[in-house]
């Protein structure tokens, strides 16, 4: 049967991974429908480094570790399980992930850069 309500289980939704050779990193993510024209998924990553620009995205971390540098203001965003993150399209950053991570996230695809960076 299937339901235009119960999407999976972001905990557990299986991921196929590919490797991001420009950023040395293994990642996947499983989309979910759009919402209002906002891009909705499940997205992980294994340990690695790397620079990023960013898209406009609220995202919660659900599992592992790491940290988001924020280059132009000096903030750092501690990745654990629970923590709420806000990123501005074309504001640069640095992630550090320690422990696989897995994210869920809202992005709007057509957003212009709000902020200076």
């Amino acid at each position: 049967m299937t339901s235009h309500h119960i999407l999976g289980n972001a905990l557990s939704a299986k991921i196929d991974r590919n490797v991001d050779e420009g950023n040395h990193k293994v990642e996947g993510t499983v989309a979910f429908p759009d919402v209002g024209g906002a891009q909705v998924g499940v997205w992980e990553v294994e340990p690695a480094s790397w620079s990023s620009i960013g898209n406009d995205e609220i995202f919660v971390v659900l599992a592992g570790r790491g940290r988001v540098d924020f280059t132009r203001t000096g903030e750092v965003a501690d990745l654990t399980p629970g923590a709420t993150v806000r990123l501005y399209k074309g504001e640069p950053s640095v992630w550090h992930i320690t422990e696989t991570l897995r994210k869920i996230y809202v992005i709007n695809p057509t957003a212009e850069a709000t902020h200076e960076f």
